[in-house]
């Protein structure tokens, strides 16, 4: 049967790169790692349903990527990948899925004006309470750009002042594609070598395509930031105020404020592990959420839709957010741990108001220079409060791969993904075989 819809290559992405590609004066040799994949994929329930399970294979070619460039003119960072699904058994269309996150800084007049560019790719579910089975996934794409003017006014102090337009397009939620202007004043002062501190205004319109199913609003910041920087730790704390400003809505509904608060902690305990700790009270939204993404560790062929997904909407919410994370990380192993646990409460409509706590753990090890094992176990629990429903998510993997030559990988891994809802027929298991070979530049 066919229930999935086909789709194209991300367009922004490579107009994202075709951007860093126009610049080869400036830019001199850009560092291009990458890895083309072929694998096999195993699915005991690749619909994610509870009591219509379909068995199926599908056939994954793709590549990764990672290119990079320091220098003094350019720099540019981006990491992303690309694949084909080819569904053997035609329970969904063939399609292209594909993610990616990348940040340019031109230096057009050094230490006077610099031009930003920043792209965002990823796949989300299109209804966040239904499975993320293949017919449920869609691509969002933000891509933002301008420039970034800079001022001295004596040794110690600065003046920044930034112009940023984005675009935010996802496939299936058309209410959530928008455009988005903002404008920042930003004063900066030297304490120390090791203390800065800054005085920021921000102010941002942003206008949606569909002015009848989502509400254009104005968002006005305004805060301090202190950052030190010392031999084992570093951190910053944004203290401040937010105002929402709605468009077309009458009475207490129109406008909001908020405390704005952020703190980012990291101390190097070790040689070779770093904890790291976030929060945060501030006015959110999915654009500004998926901003902020970036990918993680190196995941098994076929494993890219996060089962914790997020909330398409052009809605802004209030967010509460506080998350820890332990790296380490020596000449054999590598170990990621993470908790985290975050509120959300929209402003316009309250059905997705939710709670999400979780945690996830990363373990790789190489038991001889050739040959590499792994595991990963992620657990997450999702209350929609006004919905009166609990979702609780668990993903557990394991995997060998077998380095043969310089270039040339082969890569077996075992997946299990389930859910516990308490919405009836929503709770699923699948259990996945992957067998991949890589090639690696």
């Amino acid at each position: 049967m066919d229930t999935g819809t086909r789709r194209g290559t991300p367009g922004h992405t490579l107009l994202f790169l075709a951007l860093a590609s126009l610049l080869p004066q400036v830019a001199g040799a850009i560092d291009l790692e990458y890895e083309a994949s072929l694998g096999v994929i195993h699915n005991s329930n690749i619909a994610l349903s509870e009591t219509d399970e379909i068995s199926e294979t599908t056939i994954s070619p793709g590549i990764a990527f990672e290119v990079s460039q320091e220098g003094a003119t350019l720099e540019l960072a981006g990491r992303g990948n690309v694949r084909y699904l080819h569904y053997t058994g035609n329970s969904f269309d063939d399609e292209f899925r594909g993610q990616f996150t990348g940040h340019l800084r031109w230096r057009v007049i050094p230490e006077r004006l610099d031009f930003i560019a920043e792209d965002y790719l990823s796949e989300q579910p299109v209804d966040i309470l239904s499975s993320f089975a293949p017919n449920n996934t869609q691509r969002v794409n933000i891509v933002t750009g301008g420039p970034t003017l800079y001022l001295r006014f004596n040794g110690n102090t600065r003046g920044q002042f930034d112009l940023r337009y984005s675009r935010s397009h996802a496939e299936e939620t058309t209410d959530f594609n928008g455009h988005r202007y903002n404008a920042a004043l930003r004063v900066l002062r030297d304490f120390s070598a090791t203390t800065r501190g800054s005085l920021n205004l921000e102010s941002t319109r942003v206008d949606f395509d569909e002015a009848g199913s989502s509400v254009d609003y104005d968002r006005h910041d305004g805060y301090l930031n202190f950052q030190r920087n010392l031999n084992r730790i570093d951190f910053s704390l944004d203290a401040g105020y937010s105002r929402l400003e709605r468009d077309g809505i009458g009475g207490d509904h129109s406008n909001h404020s908020s405390a704005l608060f952020r703190a980012d902690f990291n101390w190097r305990a070790t040689a070779f592990g770093t904890l790291s700790l976030h929060a945060d009270h501030q006015f959110s939204d999915a654009t500004q959420a998926l901003s902020k993404l970036s990918l993680g560790p190196e995941a098994p062929v076929g494993t890219d839709i996060d089962p914790g997904g997020t909330v398409i909407s052009s809605d802004t919410y209030r967010q509460r957010d506080i998350r820890a994370t332990w790296h380490q990380a020596d000449d054999v192993s590598t170990l990621d741990v993470g908790v985290y646990r975050t509120r959300s409460r929209y402003i316009g409509d309250d059905s997705f108001d939710n709670d999400v706590s979780g945690a996830h753990i990363n373990y790789e090890y190489r038991i001889r220079p050739l040959l590499t094992v792994s595991a990963s176990a992620f657990h997450q629990r999702r209350e929609f409060d006004n919905l009166d429903r609990r979702d609780r998510d668990t993903v557990l993997t394991a995997g060998v791969s077998r380095q043969f030559t310089r270039h040339w990988i082969g890569r077996f891994d075992l997946r299990r993904i389930s859910r516990n809802s308490t919405s009836p027929g929503l709770s699923h298991d699948d259990n996945a075989v992957i067998v991949s070979v890589i090639y690696r530049r």
